[in-house]
């Protein structure tokens, strides 16, 4: 185990160190306490890799080994068998019966093994741990009730891997036989469909979220007078949908014009802020003007007034002779 390897290398490295130490004199220029330090550090070093233990080999292995010593590889399990008799149960998961999926698989059973997952010619065999009508089963189970990988590979014995593998290649085969028989309801069907959901009286649908936002990108325009004509008081309800990488791409340049105008608004609006800003400057400058015009006036008036309720003394004086007694 390279855990042990390495306990073991540093082991030796740590011995050899000390017995160089030993063995060959130190330097003259070199001091004592200096040589004890490192042969007490080689020491420590030495104990403490002799000490600590690595890890059970157990826990180096990969989980599923761990769990499962026993285990060599999946071998797939028969399930249509083993349900094909609970006709009911098979319907709910399957929304088929045993007869159509049958019928289904002996349809496309010359795709399923001639062509590879690019739909292309295959050019060498590969042997798959389940039978082809167990392979439809598995992929109508995720179309229909969309339960996890691991989930699937419990119920048919395969390993997730294989059942992601399998969803790959028969999704398209089945889409390639049958899309001709997927219509769209008229608008008179869409007018029907309301009415169903108390809380949303105008909704006739629900887009799951079994779709990526890949998926609803590559779909035409849903509304009235499109190609998917819809009519215009109907709704449909659609569940939180998860980003895709691909669709973030293709919609950053979009993003980026609509930052663009957004940063271009909100420059507009700074502006439009400046200049309302210096017009109530003006108009404020403006109103201390006139209030100072009208005060000079009013003193002016009040100056004025009091002139003529009190004339200054003219410029002839009067002054009294000095009268003088005469006897």
């Amino acid at each position: 185990m390279p855990r042990q390897n390495l306990r073991r290398n540093l082991q030796v490295m740590c011995l050899t160190l000390n017995a160089l130490v030993i063995i060959y004199p130190p330097p003259a220029h070199v001091s004592n306490n200096l040589i004890d330090f490192v042969r007490r550090l080689l020491s420590v070093l030495l104990l403490l890799a002799t000490i600590l233990s690595p890890p059970p080999a157990g826990q180096l292995l990969p989980i599923m080994q761990r769990l499962d010593p026993a285990f060599f590889g999946s071998e797939g399990r028969d399930l249509f068998i083993a349900i094909e008799n609970q006709r009911y149960l098979f319907w709910l998961n399957t929304g088929e019966l045993p007869e159509t999926l049958a019928n289904i698989t002996a349809e496309i059973s010359f795709a399923l093994e001639r062509l590879n997952r690019r739909g292309r010619l295959r050019r060498r065999w590969r042997m798959c741990k389940l039978s082809p009508i167990n392979r439809v089963l598995l992929t109508v189970i995720w179309l229909r009730k969309y339960p996890c990988v691991d989930t699937l590979a419990l119920l048919f014995d395969i390993s997730p891997s294989t059942v992601s593998a399998i969803i790959h290649r028969i999704v398209p085969v089945l889409w390639h036989f049958f899309r001709n028989q997927v219509t769209r309801p008229s608008v008179a069907e869409w007018e029907n469909m309301r009415g169903h959901w108390r809380s949303f009286p105008d909704a006739a649908g629900f887009l799951g979220a079994m779709n990526d936002a890949g998926n609803y990108n590559m779909t035409e325009r849903i509304g009235p007078g499109t190609h998917n004509d819809l009519p215009p008081d109907v709704v449909l309800l659609a569940d939180k949908v998860r980003r895709s990488t691909s669709s973030a791409k293709a919609k950053k340049p979009a993003l980026e014009a609509q930052a663009e105008t957004l940063r271009h608004l909100h420059q507009l609006e700074i502006e439009e802020l400046v200049l309302k800003q210096c017009k109530q400057e003006l108009q404020l400058s403006g109103e201390i003007a006139a209030a100072g015009a009208e005060q000079s006036m009013y003193e002016q008036v009040e100056a004025e007034e009091l002139r003529e309720f009190d004339p200054a003394p003219t410029s002839d004086t009067q002054t009294a002779a000095p009268v003088s007694n005469q006897h």
